[in-house]
């Protein structure tokens, strides 16, 4: 277990790695990169296949903004929700850099 969790943190280090060395070139907003590494595979049931999982994300995002524990504007809580919900569908599109960044890290 401790090691999954281990791994599971070396995963989110990395993917707010690459978000921010994205979002260095094209501007994205650091904060919704920052939290999405963290958040977007927070509701995983299993390392397995989980389409679900994002929807479940943004709930829970959803959840943390509304009770105040995230430090965000109402813009920044609407592109992480969004970044979240959709990272598994690979059909979404969306012209948003911040979005589109998360999406390129995680």
């Amino acid at each position: 277990m401790i090691g999954t969790v281990f791994m599971e943190c070396l995963i989110e280090l990395e993917s707010e790695k690459n978000g921010l060395l994205i979002a260095k070139d094209n501007g994205a907003n650091t904060n919704v990169i920052e939290l999405f590494s963290f958040l977007h595979d927070s509701m995983r049931f299993d390392d397995g296949h989980d389409q679900l999982h994002g929807l479940r994300a943004s709930e829970f995002v959803s959840s943390l903004s509304c009770a105040s524990f995230l430090d965000i504007s109402i813009e920044e809580r609407k592109n992480l929700i969004l970044a979240c919900k959709h990272h598994t569908d690979r059909n979404s599109k969306t012209t948003d850099k911040t979005i589109l960044s998360c999406w390129d890290a995680g």
